[in-house]
């Protein structure tokens, strides 16, 4: 009786064994699979925090070209500003040219007395 209780007890040990080495080998592979989620999870933020880096990038060459569009319409409204100028200015020249300097500058200090026109004479 005594050896048939030693037999039981090393069956069930045995029986104990089984389990405990699946539960081993169940917790090492639950364990690698939870590395392999959080190196999964890192080389998403590193993609998501590369994105937002583009996104930030892609947002600054907006803005800058935006800026440069600006200087450019800002420098072809001088042009045509200064164009006018000088279309302005030939305009003046050629009326003085056919009516006289000193005419000119008699009707420009009776209706403007406040100009400053001594450099004409």
């Amino acid at each position: 009786m005594l050896e048939d209780a030693l037999n039981a007890r090393k069956i069930s040990s045995k029986a104990l064994e089984a389990p405990n080495r699946e539960n081993r080998r169940l917790t090492a592979e639950a364990s690698m699979r939870q590395d392999e989620m959080l190196k999964l999870k890192s080389d998403l933020d590193e993609s998501v925090k590369g994105k937002v880096e583009v996104e930030a990038i892609k947002d600054s060459v907006m803005a800058e070209k935006e800026n440069l569009a600006n200087k450019h319409y800002d420098a072809d409204a001088n042009f045509v500003a200064n164009f006018h100028l000088i279309e302005a200015y030939t305009k003046i020249s050629n009326y003085f040219a056919s009516v006289g300097q000193q005419e000119v500058i008699t009707a420009l200090r009776s209706k403007h007395p406040d100009l400053d026109l001594s450099s004409f004479g």
